[in-house]
């Protein structure tokens, strides 16, 4: 799904959202209008750095997110981990249950094992992208995709 221009600043203005599923992974990838270099940009490597994008998971309609895929900066690159949210979550971060990778400079795909999902057999999704382009803890840009509400349902067919 695409999401309009200028509604964010540069790389760090969404321009689409798109899920799809690969047995056993759940892929959220997100398109931005700018490229950047995920594991050089200070935005992403700096220790001072606030950016955070975060894909918002909903498995059971009921407008509530039940889990979270939060890409942060760390030492060298983002780090990702993936947060249950449920009533009953899990005490720790499900962190072996996610990756990403960057397959194009303007792509950031997030990748999410199913298995962590419980017996989850659909998703829907809206990401929030937060950019500290210069890495110094101020937000340049603050985008969401969609703008309101969720994707579509995505059903997984196995």
């Amino acid at each position: 799904m695409s999401d309009p221009a200028g509604d964010g600043v540069g790389p760090g203005d969404i321009r689409g959202l798109r899920l799809s599923y690969d047995d056993p992974y759940i892929h959220v990838r997100v398109r931005t209008e700018d490229p950047i270099d995920i594991h050089a940009t200070p935005a992403w490597v700096r220790a001072g750095s606030s950016t955070v994008l975060r894909a918002n998971l909903d498995v059971d309609e009921d407008a509530a997110v039940d889990y979270a895929a939060v890409l942060r900066r760390g030492s060298g690159g983002p780090t990702v981990q993936l947060l249950d949210l449920q009533p009953m979550p899990s005490p720790s971060p499900r962190i072996l249950c996610i990756a990403i990778e960057q397959p194009q400079p303007t792509m950031i795909d997030i990748s999410v094992n199913r298995g962590c999902m419980g017996s989850a057999e659909h998703v829907r999704a809206f990401v929030r992208y937060r950019l500290d382009r210069g890495g110094d803890g101020s937000v340049n840009s603050d985008d969401r995709a969609p703008n309101t509400g969720f994707s579509p349902v995505f059903p997984f067919i196995i």
